[in-house]
């Protein structure tokens, strides 16, 4: 099923299309110019996610807002949906792109929001994520990513099929995030070589709905230390 016949919200500056991948007709929506960004959201979003933080990163840069296999106005397959299936959308799109240099070579950095450290599931405290479970429906969804990412996601393979992240890696989160809370993001990135962690005072989830400058700032001070 192809979701492209329903009505798209308008975000000034940005451009639609669709490129097939893997037997599955994706929907991305561009805008800005420069440096390749992209932008790929979480459960159970779709590209508008980031609407907040378009008009803060156009400018010098070509973002590259992607819908997911399923999600919003992307195709809706039978498969394909695991993580690794999700990830290898991603990189064929990016040859589709042009953006074909190979991974992980041509990363640079990684920026994950609200997302724990794949061990501290198996580590915390019980009790806080029985809370996080109770406050909250996407608890049990906490492990699905979502990344903001230069040129290509290499945590989105890294992560899942234990390779090292050898590129700059910063964990945003909120202090009040019912989903993830700062105990499990606190473990830093154990698949990362370099990896900063950041908790965000007063916010809560959504960090790029919420602190959308916060999190444009971090991705920019983030591009600066690779430049």
């Amino acid at each position: 099923m192809i979701n492209s016949d329903r009505p798209m919200p308008p975000l000034e500056g940005v451009e639609h299309r669709w490129v097939t991948v893997r037997g599955a007709r994706l929907h991305i929506a561009e805008s800005g110019t420069g440096e390749p960004v992209v932008l790929l959201h979480g459960f159970p979003q779709h590209w508008y996610a980031w609407c907040a933080l378009v008009p803060l990163l156009a400018d010098g840069h070509r973002l590259i807002c992607v819908d997911l296999r399923g999600f919003g106005w992307s195709e809706q397959t039978e498969r394909g949906y695991d993580t690794d299936g999700l990830g290898d959308d991603i990189l064929a799109l990016l040859d589709e792109l042009g953006l074909d240099r190979h991974w992980p070579a041509l990363t640079r950095y990684l920026l994950r929001r609200a997302v724990a450290d794949p061990t501290a599931w198996r580590d915390a405290d019980l009790t806080e994520f029985a809370e996080a479970a109770q406050a909250s429906a996407h608890a049990g969804q906490a492990m699905f990513w979502q990344y903001v990412v230069r040129d290509i996601p290499a945590g989105f393979r890294g992560t899942h099929r234990r390779r090292r992240l050898t590129v700059p890696t910063l964990v945003l989160g909120g202090e009040h995030d019912p989903v993830i809370p700062p105990a499990l993001l606190r473990g830093g990135a154990p698949d990362a070589d370099d990896p900063t962690v950041r908790v965000v005072p007063g916010a809560g989830h959504h960090l790029h709905e919420e602190r959308p400058e916060l999190v444009a700032e971090a991705l920019r001070k983030l591009i600066a230390r690779t430049g």
